[in-house]
């Protein structure tokens, strides 16, 4: 720990990694954070267990910084997963 954080030789053993593959000063650790946490959006529907993994208190960070919106994929899967059988005997309005 240095200076109360712990991610201080994160950083340093990123930034010895980042120079040995010839990626840019402008990448860091951090500057990878949108593309986890929007994968793991993608892909989990934990939103406690992204949030341990980034490390946030508050998850509103999260979403609201460093997701993007959900792939339509995603969308759809969540919609076909909809319990419908209560509406399935409703006749369409123009059989009325």
């Amino acid at each position: 720990m240095v200076n109360g954080y712990y991610s201080h030789n994160a950083s340093k053993w990123f930034s010895r990694r980042r120079e040995k593959l010839g990626l840019g000063r402008g990448k860091d650790g951090h500057s990878f954070r949108h593309s986890f946490v929007n994968e793991l959006k993608q892909k989990l529907e934990n939103f406690e267990l992204i949030r341990e993994l980034v490390g946030h208190e508050d998850p509103s960070v999260m979403t609201s910084v460093y997701s993007r919106a959900y792939n339509p994929k995603v969308l759809l899967t969540a919609i076909n997963q909809i319990d419908d059988s209560h509406v399935a005997n409703i006749k369409p309005y123009s059989q009325y």
